[in-house]
């Protein structure tokens, strides 16, 4: 996972790489890979839950 916040220096596009199964994050973003709110932590949570039973 990669975190993303509004006014961090550089591009979102360089935390991204085949590593990276989500991005949380405090903006609505176009991306390739799931896009969680840093605002919702048990959505966050859950994710993570759901990707450790699944693998993916």
């Amino acid at each position: 996972m990669a975190l993303w916040r509004r006014g961090i220096k550089g591009e979102v596009s360089d935390l991204l790489d085949e590593h990276v199964i989500a991005l949380v994050s405090d903006e609505k973003l176009a991306i390739d890979c799931p896009l969680l709110d840093i605002n919702q932590p048990v959505g966050v949570a859950d994710f993570i839950e759901n990707w450790l039973k699944t693998g993916r």
